[in-house]
């Protein structure tokens, strides 16, 4: 799939240098658009009323050399400069609707952008005429941030589109989880302006990943008539070697920052959380309300008693352990989420790449405990702290004391959830069997008491399968109408 974007990235570049299509020139001859042998760019002077899928074909072929500074014959007026605009290929071009379309790329500023991707702002763009005869040139706009005239074609995919075929977030993936400490492309990230008029879904990948697997939900909302309209999408970028418990904590305290302009203008946004695998286990830590029980379940003293005792190196490990769920969550989406561990967790593999994984200072500090000290974990939580090493991978194993606590907490009030299992087990047709297992994570540990789950034909990729995203879009749609 990823090379697909990247084809799609470079189709959209070689248009600039595309020879004339003898095949457009013949359509246009037909239609008395054009003499024989005449420019295509005499036709776009014409129509386009019945014929508009043949006109926005003629400007898409046009448009390329006119951005490229070529003497095209046509007048050309950009939102700013006329760099970096790009035409969708032929077979992107859409009919019944007028416009050409392509997408703008532009560095982000980083001092004033830090929430758009590294690799830049990528927009749709529809291009459109505007007046008549010798007067007209052809306008681009950006859907995206204005309104476009009635009767314009759009896809506010391309933009998206383009930024997977240049995205090298997923070249961190592995440097993610090993070196965890590092933290500098951590974030929560925004592929469109930010609207504060829409809620907002937010999409957490697992271990050793990144946001390139939310391609085909992320399209789907996009593509969608309804959900475009109400919802913006972010993606969250993490190091993946830390435990879930401690990036939740970092994720909670940037989501902070990010809803501030909201809150900012009176407006709570509804918030949608869609988690793979352990980006489900961070989803559950930022929708429950665990009061005490997780702080109980590592300490044998309470905070204050704990604190009294070692002072503020505790307050870290509180805030890890003990907090609100985020305000506007209201739904929660759980695929091939191991809520009570994967087997694969307790490998000489694993247990070996745990052992390699840097953790950052502050949560090493946060979880060491000297001998005299070691009284104030619980015995059942020492195995994990001794070393002051407590990995993703570490948290993952079906016997430990959080995760499992974890598992057996509601989520908050107010807040629903639905369960996405994967299953790659030929004959196991029957989620109830208890028989699904993806390949990393068993029906077992994947199901939650209470919620409504799915059991579709995948490995652990169920962000892929068709059945998993036309579920989440249609409680999207039927919820954020």
């Amino acid at each position: 799939m990823r090379c697909y974007y990247l084809l799609l990235l470079l189709g959209l570049a070689a248009c600039a240098s595309s020879p004339p299509d003898p095949e457009l020139q013949a359509e246009a001859e037909a239609l008395g658009w054009l003499a024989p042998g005449a420019p295509l760019t005499e036709a776009l002077a014409q129509g386009p009323a019945e014929h508009p899928g043949l006109f926005n074909r003629l400007l898409a072929a046009s448009l390329p050399a006119c951005l490229a500074g070529q003497d095209c014959q046509l007048k050309v007026q950009c939102q700013g400069p006329c760099l970096g605009y790009n035409l969708a290929p032929q077979g992107r071009q859409q009919s019944g609707c007028l416009g050409a379309l392509g997408y703008r790329f532009r560095p982000r500023d980083a001092s004033t952008e830090p929430f758009y991707p590294v690799e830049g702002v990528f927009e749709p763009v529809t291009w459109l005429p505007v007046g008549e005869g010798a007067e007209r040139y052809f306008q681009a706009y950006l859907p995206l941030s204005q309104p476009l005239p009635q009767g314009a074609c759009k896809d506010l995919g391309l933009g998206y589109e383009a930024l997977l075929g240049a995205a090298y977030i997923d070249n961190f993936e592995m440097a993610g989880f090993f070196a965890a400490d590092k933290e500098q492309h951590f974030g929560i990230f925004q592929i469109q302006p930010l609207d504060l008029d829409k809620d907002i879904v937010l999409m957490i990948h697992g271990l050793n990943s990144s946001p390139l697997i939310w391609r085909e939900l992320t399209l789907g909302i996009l593509h969608d008539p309804v959900l475009r309209e109400r919802v913006q999408v972010w993606h969250l970028y993490y190091e993946t070697g830390g435990p879930p418990f401690y990036n939740a904590a970092r994720i909670r305290r940037q989501l902070e920052t990010r809803l501030a302009p909201f809150h900012q203008a009176g407006r709570q946004p509804q918030l949608a959380l869609v988690g793979h695998s352990m980006g489900g286990i961070i989803a559950k830590l930022l929708a429950s309300d665990p009061k005490e029980a997780l702080w109980d379940t590592a300490f044998t003293q309470s905070y204050p008693q704990v604190r009294q005792r070692l002072g503020s190196k505790v307050d870290e490990a509180r805030q890890i352990l003990a907090f609100s769920p985020v305000s506007g969550v209201d739904k929660v989406f759980f695929l091939d989420t191991p809520h009570r561990g994967a087997p694969v967790s307790r490998s000489w593999l694993a247990r070996l790449a745990a052992f390699f994984v840097t953790l950052p200072k502050k949560l090493f500090s946060a979880f060491s405990f000297t001998e005299q000290e070691q009284d104030l974990v619980r015995p059942e939580m020492r195995p994990y702290l001794q070393q002051g090493r407590p990995s993703s991978v570490e948290v993952l194993r079906a016997d430990h004391p959080l995760l499992g606590r974890l598992a057996a907490l509601p989520l908050a009030k107010g807040i629903a959830g639905w369960s996405v299992i994967g299953n790659q087990v030929a004959g196991c047709e029957e989620a109830r069997d208890g028989c699904a297992f993806d390949g990393v994570v068993t029906y077992q540990s994947a199901h939650q008491d209470g919620l409504p789950e799915l059991v579709v034909p995948s490995d652990h990729n169920a962000y892929r399968a068709p059945q998993a995203v036309a579920l989440i879009l249609e409680v999207l749609r039927r919820d954020y109408r």
